[in-house]
């Protein structure tokens, strides 16, 4: 058995040992956007290249609540964060094997929202699993049988608003702390000891920026580590992992929400997208003198990239996003922000999420629940298999991927699908 450390070198800070009681795989889906929280599988079998009629073999199919939150996949087990009658907040783990509950956690957390169900991916480092309900509820719980270690409120702890449509931040797991942020009045960003729910620092708000629908994302520049993090508007900031202190912000582009996260392209570049005609933005974080600075590099309200909810990806030097927005389905772009090329409508694939495995992008249909793979080929759309195991509408959760083993889930199912068990 191959043991890999999670993501990057400093998501959990330690390589998971034979001491956790649990099988570790060679690569695994522990947080939002998996292990480098880039929308990509490092570590698969090789994938075939066609499916058959029906699509590849479904593993198992069972019922979830109505949400958003896609799953967590570590080891032999699945989590997620579910509702039940708009009261509970459920974070379960499940089988991988089989679908079947290895343990549920039900936390009281009443109220209704528009679009109602959970918005967020839970985060496991394989002894602990933390998750961030829809009214703000953070919780870490034991990943071996879901027993309450500590809690915390994003909104009340740190004077924070409830968004219009939820909470839907992902919990970030950095070395020994996790990462949120609140964008309250007496924090933007707060980073909690993993093992206790301390508080070890906080990032002032610069002034009156709001909490929206994004989550803060991890890179590197210059060779300091920090974190890309955006408020209402898509007000980006970076902070310091380390102390809380904030050391640039770019404020040049704009968007009445904000729900994909900021996306480090490499070179300090980073890319922000959003939906209601606000297209999309690159800009450069320098370093300069003793701190750093922003630059804009590009900008366009529309035919660059506007995706309204899914999370773009980059490989091999290209962008590939569902720029739903303008109705400019799948759309692969040059980083200087020229459109290598784009399916519109033909196919569209609504405000669906997408990943890539093994040069492969699998992406849903948002609509229908219809999913596709397609090659990721700078010089063209290239479909290889299309197959429907959900149903809309709504089906807007993002998806993960461990082992050969793809998650996918509507409003109402979640489904375990295995990719290698397919022809081609």
């Amino acid at each position: 058995m191959v043991l890999r450390r999670i993501g990057l070198a400093v998501l959990f800070g330690v390589l998971v040992g034979p001491c956790l009681p649990v099988e570790v795989q060679a690569a695994d889906w522990p947080q939002f956007l998996g292990p480098d929280r880039n929308a990509i599988a490092p570590e698969s079998p090789k994938l075939p290249r066609s499916w058959p009629a029906g699509g590849p073999r479904v593993l198992w199919k069972i019922p979830v609540g109505p949400g958003y939150g896609g799953a967590a996949v570590f080891g032999d087990s699945a989590l997620i964060l579910d509702r039940e009658n708009n009261a509970q907040d459920v974070l379960r783990r499940i089988r991988l094997a089989d679908g079947q509950e290895v343990w549920r956690r039900t936390d009281e957390a009443p109220g209704t929202l528009p679009h109602n169900g959970t918005r967020s991916t839970p985060a496991t480092d394989g002894k602990t699993v933390y998750s961030i309900g829809p009214f703000g509820h953070i919780c870490a719980a034991s990943f071996v049988d879901g027993t309450v270690l500590w809690q915390a409120k994003l909104l009340e702890d740190w004077g924070a608003k409830l968004p219009q449509w939820g909470v839907s931040q992902n919990p970030l797991l950095y070395g020994d702390s996790l990462i949120v942020a609140p964008w309250g009045t007496k924090a933007a960003v707060v980073a909690y000891d993993k093992a206790t729910g301390a508080v070890k620092w906080t990032t002032s708000n610069p002034g009156g920026v709001q909490l929206d629908y994004s989550s803060p994302m991890p890179l590197t520049v210059a060779g300091a580590p920090m974190l890309a993090v955006s408020g209402k508007g898509a007000y980006t900031i970076g902070v310091d992992p380390a102390t809380g202190s904030q050391l640039w912000k770019y404020d040049g582009y704009s968007v009445k929400i904000s729900i994909p996260s900021p996306l480090h392209v490499g070179a300090g570049r980073i890319v922000l997208t959003g939906g209601y005609g606000a297209g999309g933005a690159m800009f450069k974080v320098s370093k300069d003198g003793d701190g750093f600075s922003t630059s804009e590099v590009w900008k366009s309200t529309k035919g660059i990239m506007s995706s309204k909810i899914p999370q773009p990806i980059l490989y091999e030097g290209f962008l590939y996003g569902n720029s739903s927005d303008d109705k400019g389905g799948l759309r692969c772009i040059a980083l200087d922000g020229q459109v290598k090329w784009e399916t519109g409508n033909r196919p569209g694939f609504g405000m669906g999420n997408l990943i890539l495995v093994d040069g492969l992008i699998f992406l849903l249909n948002g609509d229908d629940g219809t999913l596709v793979m397609a090659e990721a080929n700078p010089n063209e759309y290239k479909e290889l298999g299309r197959a429907s195991f959900l149903s809309g509408p709504e089906v807007w959760g993002p998806l993960a991927y461990s082992n050969g083993k793809l998650i996918i889930r509507d409003q109402k199912t979640l489904a375990c699908l295995d990719l290698m068990a397919v022809g081609g």
